[in-house]
């Protein structure tokens, strides 16, 4: 067991990614769907990492990617497993460097009724989501398999830490999105997508304009 509750043993890594691939390669689809059904009738929207991992994160010796990877956490109580990301550093050959932050999903309105969007584009992918009928196998499917996570260049990490100064309790919201677009063969086709941006409990009222990061490579194949 971690001394953090927050950073995951080998381990529980290990047993909650296998977790997600079994969830993910069922074809009903219904664990899936329950993965990210929130409390009450919504659905889980994002992921948040408190500022304080983040800064643990980016501050790993050797840093070149930020690897995140999709987990399924099944409570002991016999509950539904939820989903969720863990985070880590690597360097530019792959090899971990750091250990496995978790960031737990949730729902979260204000990540898309912000009062200012900087990206109507960000802002169209956070709506399919949203406003996706369900949430299916074929949302994570790639011609690889089964969606593991996303791999980002460790400055999409460090980017929001230039708005966060001071540090307090900012959080990097790690939003759901649906990238939409035609495919080499077939019809239009949906895949599920991370979006980074900081969030500064202090700028609700008034909107934010900070901004947008989505430039990560999917794994597989860039695992």
């Amino acid at each position: 067991m971690s001394v953090i509750p927050s950073i995951l043993t080998p381990e529980q890594f290990e047993q909650y990614s296998a977790e997600w691939l079994k969830i993910a390669n069922d074809a009903e689809g219904d664990a899936l769907a329950q993965c990210f059904a929130a409390p009450g009738h919504g659905r889980r929207t994002c992921a948040s990492l408190p500022i304080q991992q983040l800064v643990w994160l980016v501050s790993t010796v050797g840093v070149v990617f930020v690897r995140t990877r999709f987990l399924a956490i099944a409570p002991s109580d016999g509950h539904p497993a939820r989903f969720a990301l863990a985070l880590f550093a690597t360097d530019a050959a792959g090899k971990r460097l750091s250990a496995y932050y978790l960031a737990d999903a949730e729902e979260a309105a204000s990540a898309l009724h912000a009062t200012q969007v900087p990206h109507d584009l960000v802002k169209a992918w956070l709506q399919n989501w949203t406003a996706a009928p369900a949430v299916t196998p074929v949302l994570f499917a790639t011609a690889y398999g089964p969606l593991q996570g996303y791999t980002f260049d460790v400055g999409d990490f460090l980017e929001p830490l230039f708005a966060a100064q001071p540090f307090g309790d900012q959080t990097l919201r790690i939003s759901f999105g649906l990238h939409e677009y035609y495919p080499v063969e077939g019809p239009l086709a949906q895949t599920f997508g991370l979006v980074l941006r900081l969030h500064d409990p202090k700028k609700l009222e008034g909107g934010s304009d900070d901004p947008f990061f989505d430039m990560s490579k999917p794994c597989p194949p860039y695992c």
